[in-house]
C-alpha cells in the first residue's frame, strides 16, 4: 500500500473508533517515511484520540517542523496547544494557540481551546476575553445590539 492510502486507511480506523488499529498501521510507516509530515501529524491525532496527548506533543511538533499544508497546519497546532494544556503545560499551550490563533484568526476552535489554555494557566480575565472577541466575531443578530458595551466590559476584566 502507498503511503497516502496507508495514512488515509489509519485516519478512517481512528475517525471509526479504532485508534489501536490505526496505530498499527501508522507505525511502519514511522520507519519507513518518517519523514513525510503526515505520518507524525496522523499518529499525532490518533495518540490523542486514544487520550495519549503527552505522547502526542513530539508527534504534532515534527508534523509540524516538517512542513504541513496550510489546513493540517492549523489542525496540528490546535492538536499541540490542546495536548499540552492536557498534559499541564498551560503556559506553553497559551503559546502555541497564541501563536496559531494569529495565524488562523478566523477559526473559532483555536480561539476556543485558547480561551481554555489561558484559563487554566491563571488567565481567566484573558480567557473570558478570547470567548468573548470569539463570540463577538460571530456577530449574532442577537448580540450585536450589545457589541461594543460586551467588548468594552471585556476590555476591562482584571
Amino acid at each position: 500500500m502507498q503511503v497516502f492510502q496507508v495514512l488515509r486507511e489509519a485516519a478512517q480506523r481512528r475517525l471509526a473508533g479504532d485508534a489501536q488499529g490505526a496505530l498499527a498501521l501508522l507505525h511502519p510507516l514511522e520507519q519507513t517515511d518518517g519523514d513525510h509530515p503526515f505520518v507524525p501529524f496522523e499518529i499525532g491525532l490518533t495518540l490523542d484520540a486514544m487520550d495519549l496527548e503527552a505522547q502526542a506533543i513530539p508527534y504534532y511538533e515534527r508534523a509540524i517542523a516538517l512542513g504541513l499544508p496550510h489546513e493540517q497546519r492549523c489542525t496540528a497546532l490546535l492538536g499541540l496547544g490542546s495536548s499540552l494544556r492536557n498534559a499541564g503545560l498551560a503556559e506553553e499551550a497559551v503559546t502555541v494557540l497564541r501563536d496559531a490563533a494569529e495565524q488562523f484568526p478566523n477559526h473559532m476552535g483555536l480561539r476556543c481551546f485558547y480561551a481554555l489554555a489561558q484559563f487554566d494557566a491563571g488567565e481567566s480575565a484573558a480567557s473570558v476575553r478570547t470567548l468573548m472577541g470569539a463570540v463577538l466575531d460571530l456577530s449574532p443578530e442577537s448580540v450585536q445590539p450589545f457589541a461594543h458595551g460586551l467588548r468594552s466590559y471585556a476590555d476591562r476584566l482584571e
